[in-house]
């Protein structure tokens, strides 16, 4: 049986416009349109009537339940989510909880009432009970996380290393809160560079900095009153270091001098304000998530594989004595 597959490689087009042009979708040109048509006439490709009916039930409307929008990284996902999803024909609703029960009630009716053909949720934006009541629904559902695909504890020890290779004599981490799962693979990877350099732990080096810049703040200043500076933190997030360096500009100390830091994420703002960081491919993790997804919602589909890279080091000047000027033109 001939497949959208054999058509998109005898029109020399991708599955994805190979789909739109067969299912009269999109805003293809009518030349590339007419082109797919004839290479499926010329092949004899029949539509899957099967198939073609449990399409047409579909609302072609994917569901990500975020735990807010302010967040970049969250944000960066979003964009590659719904980029994805767009290439094969559907579309997507965000979903924003704020760690608020009542909210996470209204998504577990929604979801219920047959409104989305799946869901891709981050683990932050919902507590247990949602989860499972989300789970009890038909709807298909795919975790967006980064420790299921990536090696987090590798990331928290390279950046942390970066930090005692410098020859700081202390470094502290602002980490996520204990519910998240990547808290633990952090703190391990943390453990780990301290133990390799022969420094010791002790639990007040480590402050949950939360979801916000206010409690990112809250624990830098938390940190400095306990270890004084020079102080070399790792930030748990690049939104978290932001709030170091708002608490150092109210402070009125000097990145790079009394505060040396390295985030996590690479996120766009990090190279503006000069931060070192833990960069991986966020469009990966996204197409992944995706791709999972539409293995269940549509198995005759063929997907391409995808491979999450390394956790890499980014060095800017949050660790070196030049950065001090950084907090001029910092976030505000």
């Amino acid at each position: 049986m001939v497949t959208i597959k054999d058509v998109a490689a005898a029109s020399g087009y991708s599955k994805a416009m190979v789909s739109y042009a067969l299912n009269n979708k999109g805003n293809l040109k009518e030349e590339t349109k007419q082109k797919i048509l004839q290479a499926a006439k010329e092949l004899g490709y029949v539509p899957n009537s099967a198939a073609a009916a449990l399409r047409s039930k579909r609302k072609n409307v994917v569901g990500l339940i975020l735990r807010d929008i302010s967040n970049p990284t969250f944000v960066q996902y979003a964009n590659y989510i719904e980029k994805t999803l767009a290439e094969y024909g559907y579309r997507l609703s965000i979903f924003t909880t704020y760690g608020q029960k009542r909210v996470n009630d209204a998504i577990i009716s929604f979801c219920g009432g047959g409104r989305l053909d799946g869901l891709i949720y981050s683990v932050v934006a919902l507590d247990e009970k949602t989860l499972t009541s989300i789970n009890q629904y038909s709807t298909n559902s795919v975790v967006l996380s980064v420790s299921e695909v990536s090696n987090v504890e590798y990331g928290a020890y390279i950046a942390t290393e970066h930090l005692l290779g410098q020859n700081h004599s202390i470094v502290a981490h602002i980490g996520s809160p204990g519910n998240h799962p990547n808290s633990n693979f952090m703190i391990n990877g943390y453990k780990r560079a301290l133990k390799v350099h022969g420094k010791a732990f002790s639990p007040d080096l480590i402050v949950q900095g939360g979801y916000d810049l206010e409690d990112a703040e809250k624990a830098a200043e938390k940190l400095i009153r306990k270890w004084g500076v020079p102080l070399a933190i790792f930030t748990a997030s690049d939104y978290a270091a932001f709030g170091v360096l708002n608490y150092l500009r109210r402070a009125k100390l000097k990145l790079g001098k009394d505060v040396f830091l390295v985030g996590w994420d690479d996120i766009p703002f990090a190279e503006s304000v000069g931060l070192t960081t833990i960069a991986i491919d966020h469009e990966a993790i996204a197409r992944k998530s995706v791709y999972e997804l539409l293995n269940e919602l549509e198995p005759n589909i063929e997907l391409p594989s995808i491979n999450i890279p390394d956790y890499e080091l980014i060095v800017r000047e949050s660790c070196h004595e030049e950065s001090g000027n950084l907090l001029k033109n910092g976030c505000h």
